[in-house]
């Protein structure tokens, strides 16, 4: 079995654990005598980004969690050599899932063994042909998509009345899948759910579900928690009148109003921290568009006029001449 290991001489670049039965070990050779460049640099114009600070490879686009490494590209001349092979090192039963991850990765190495006049191995230095590189590919994808499908099914569960949920990271929120006393799959976002509660109770449980909204925007680069529909749905389910705590009743108002005051005090936060230029650029902009719609409404309107005109006209002749013959 390949012994996986990062290059000799390089302390600061993270090696790989013991291996994994699924673990999968690519390599990268020059194609003459060493590689092009500085191969670092070159990983990162192919698409590779520092997943760690010493660590090079690819990460989900969302999460930054780790898909797969680059072991020997930050080694260049820490001996006074450029290294001799780069691995590559991608679990698909461990790593992070990423539909399609098999064929970004090989996109990227493809783009990098040409900036660096490198060959594409696998782990025991055998140039892979297309085939075969066609074949690991869909084998990661095949790969990812059962564990997207594993993790999916993980999230639904199924109440009793019938009704089926398909779970989020945020425990108040989640998609419905199958109504109540149906058998029609369905897509229908419940963004807020919460119970009538007690007035302290109900404020406590505010807090928690703002906590989990924080933790959302520090966990997820692209996806965030969608807040605007949380804070839709928050103000929907205040009972009519109240914007105060309920010490008489339980009610669903004693978590909405907390929880709008906690935003509140996020929005404050963020005013005092805001930079009055990002603000009135977003407003230019916004203003510029407007006007560039406007523009283009008044040049497609005289556009449709002028087609009439020379319809009525071409009309008029085709009568005239009819008339003639």
């Amino acid at each position: 079995m390949r012994r996986v290991e990062g290059p000799a001489g390089d302390p600061t670049e993270a090696t790989a654990p013991e291996q994994s039965p699924s673990l999968i070990v690519l390599t990268l050779r020059p194609s003459g005598q060493k590689f092009n460049g500085n191969v670092s640099e070159r990983a990162e114009e192919a698409g590779f980004k520092y997943i760690q600070p010493t660590t090079l490879g690819y990460a989900h686009h969302d999460t930054g969690k780790e898909i797969a490494r680059l072991v020997g590209a930050r080694s260049k001349f820490l001996d006074g050599r450029p290294p001799e092979e780069i691995q590559v090192h991608i679990d698909p039963e461990t790593c992070a899932i990423h539909p399609y991850a098999g064929a970004d990765l090989f996109a990227m190495l493809e783009r990098y063994a040409v900036l660096i006049n490198g060959t594409l191995c696998d782990g025991l230095s055998k140039y892979l042909i297309p085939s075969e590189r066609k074949a690991l590919q869909e084998h990661i994808d095949t790969v990812m998509a059962r564990r997207a499908k594993v993790d999916r099914l993980a999230r639904t569960i199924t109440m009793p009345d019938g009704e089926r949920r398909e779970l989020s990271d945020m425990f108040f929120s989640f998609t419905v899948r199958r109504e109540a006393g149906s058998t029609k799959r369905v897509d229908r976002k419940v963004y807020f759910d919460v119970a009538p509660m007690e007035a302290w109770e109900g404020a406590a449980h505010a807090g928690r579900m703002v906590q989990a909204i924080v933790q959302g925007f520090k966990n997820h680069k692209v996806h965030h928690p969608n807040i605007r529909m949380m804070i839709l749905e928050a103000v929907r389910k205040m009972e009519a009148g109240q914007s105060y705590l309920n010490f008489n009743a339980p009610s669903v108002a004693n978590v909405t109003v907390e929880f709008l005051e906690i935003i509140e005090v996020l929005v404050k936060i963020g005013a005092d921290n805001l930079n009055p230029k990002w603000l009135q650029n977003r407003i230019d902009q916004n203003v510029h568009l407007q006007e560039c719609v406007k523009r283009n409404r008044a040049k497609t309107k005289l556009e449709q006029v002028e087609n009439m005109r020379k319809g009525r006209e071409a009309a008029a002749a085709r009568r005239a001449a009819e008339g003639k013959a």
